[in-house]
């Protein structure tokens, strides 16, 4: 018996010293995991394992460290597009799942930051081709933020990833919606997706933390990607933190979005900032770099593609990066060989994951050399360079050309005067553009019924736009088919 009570004794003293060097788990935004969140933006990874490690040593009763860990080895792979060390992050994201399974729920971000890690390991998967493997991790995900968002109304993060799911599902729709809902529980529309994430940004101005900028990152991603709304888009994502926009993230962030947004020189002025142009930690921005400096005519741009090639360790824009210097070879040096020359090439490298790469090899396999004029007015026009554009466009008017490129020529020029207000002569354009290609399986058709539909709603004229809407969803272009027909269904769903 007196065995037993000093057993009993020694277990409350090892017991008592152990909560007083490690306490009791829980999950806190200390300073330390913060400085490995900063550490991520700043794209220090060998400083963010070490800070990982010190809050192991030093606060190890903190579960938040494990989703921080988990940030570090995820944004390695998104952004360097560096599939290496694949096979050990599918190790530590089980053994991370594991030790915040095994503690079970004592907060919040129990469910959050399994859904978190989730949804970082679903999209690691898709870059490696596990598409269906990533599928079920993200409706495990979206479960885990469901039953977060049941338990814990209050706890608003929940928004930021359910929002996402939700105005993706909300994106979708016919067959490929009934199917996933057949074998998953993801739904949702794309007004819940938003309201989702407003909500959340309008919360998060009285209520500041760590992950605020990631917040505005989201929100500028679903209206720019989602509801296509680039302008705003643009809006959003330079309300990012000096702190955070100062970053090779924030800068890489705010300069694509310009860029989609027709606003180049804003593009340019994020890439060139401070004078730094040192992309090594990104190479990813080598590419963006070189499509502002070819948008201006810039033969820089030749140095910047190169220096892309040269530098990823990864498959994602390499068909793109050799398309664009197909394009330099044209623009610059009006070389039809070089160009054939690097196309034959776009053939033989990268993937096929992206829609800048799936394009670059549609053309790559046509063989067809693009007319230099036009190419000219299509860079100028997507940087928002619009009298230049149509300074440009107006050249071809004196050449000699083929149908496909009388079709082209109308539907620039149409893009064109849109652009500029001249809404008489687009409209008359793009009706032209219909008329001679609708059979046509380039999407010049299928978009020109689209802008048609998006002008006639603005002018208040609902049964033309419903008419060029469903114009829009009966054709069935080889490119931007999906895309397309998802514009025309955000017109139709706003009537």
């Amino acid at each position: 018996m007196v065995l037993v009570r000093h057993s009993i004794f020694l277990f409350f003293i090892y017991l008592s010293s152990f909560m007083c060097l490690h306490g009791t788990p829980r999950y806190e935004l200390t300073q330390g995991i913060e400085q490995i969140y900063h550490l991520v933006w700043e794209m220090d990874y060998n400083g963010a394992k070490s800070a990982v490690a010190n809050v192991k040593s030093e606060d190890p009763s903190n579960l938040l460290v494990h989703l921080l860990e988990d940030y570090v080895d995820f944004t390695r792979i998104f952004l360097l597009d560096d599939m290496s060390g694949f096979e050990q992050y599918r190790d530590d994201v089980k053994r991370r799942l594991d030790v915040i399974k095994d503690v079970g729920d004592i907060s919040p971000y129990f469910y959050y930051s399994q859904a978190e890690i989730y949804i970082h390991w679903s999209i690691a998967r898709t870059k490696n081709g596990e598409v269906i493997r990533a599928g079920w991790d993200i409706n495990r995900a979206f479960k885990l933020l469901e039953k977060c968002k049941e338990k814990y109304p209050d706890f608003k993060y929940v928004d930021k990833s359910l929002s996402v799911i939700h105005s993706l599902m909300g994106s979708i729709g016919g067959v490929k919606k009934t199917f996933i809902k057949l074998f998953t529980s993801l739904d949702g529309t794309v007004e819940q997706g938003i309201k989702e994430i407003d909500d959340l940004y309008n919360w998060d101005q009285s209520h500041p933390s760590m992950w605020s900028d990631e917040i505005t990152m989201v929100q500028s991603l679903i209206v720019g990607h989602v509801i296509k709304d680039r302008d705003d888009a643009l809006k959003i994502v330079e309300r990012f933190s000096k702190e955070k926009s100062k970053t090779l993230i924030g800068r890489f962030l705010i300069a694509f979005t310009a860029y989609l947004a027709g606003e180049n020189e804003t593009s340019l002025q994020w890439l060139r900032y401070n004078g730094d142009t040192d992309f090594s930690l990104l190479p990813e921005m080598n590419v963006h770099m070189g499509n502002a400096l070819l948008i201006k005519g810039d033969k820089r741009a030749v140095d910047y593609f190169k220096r892309f090639i040269n530098e990823t360790k990864g498959k994602n824009l390499l068909k793109s990066a050799h398309q664009k210097l197909a394009w330099c070879s044209l623009i610059f040096s009006d070389s039809e060989a070089d160009y054939k020359s690097w196309m034959n090439k776009v053939l033989i490298v990268g993937d096929l994951a992206l829609g800048e790469d799936q394009q670059a090899q549609h053309a790559a396999k046509s063989g067809e050399v693009p007319n230099k004029i036009l190419l000219q007015a299509r860079l100028l026009f997507d940087g928002g360079y619009n009298q230049e554009a149509l300074l440009a466009i107006e050249q071809f008017e004196n050449q000699s050309y083929s149908s496909k490129e009388q079709l082209e020529y109308t539907y620039r020029k149409a893009r064109i005067h849109q652009r500029l207000g001249n809404v008489d002569e687009a409209i008359t354009n793009y009706k032209q553009v219909i008329s001679i290609g609708s059979k046509d399986k380039r999407y010049y058709a299928c978009n020109s019924a689209v802008q048609l539909a998006q002008i006639y709603f603005i002018n208040g004229d609902r049964t033309q736009a419903q008419f060029y809407v469903d114009q829009a969803l009966s054709m069935k272009p080889s490119e931007r088919r999906d895309d397309l027909h998802h514009e025309a269904k955000l017109i139709r769903d706003k009537m």
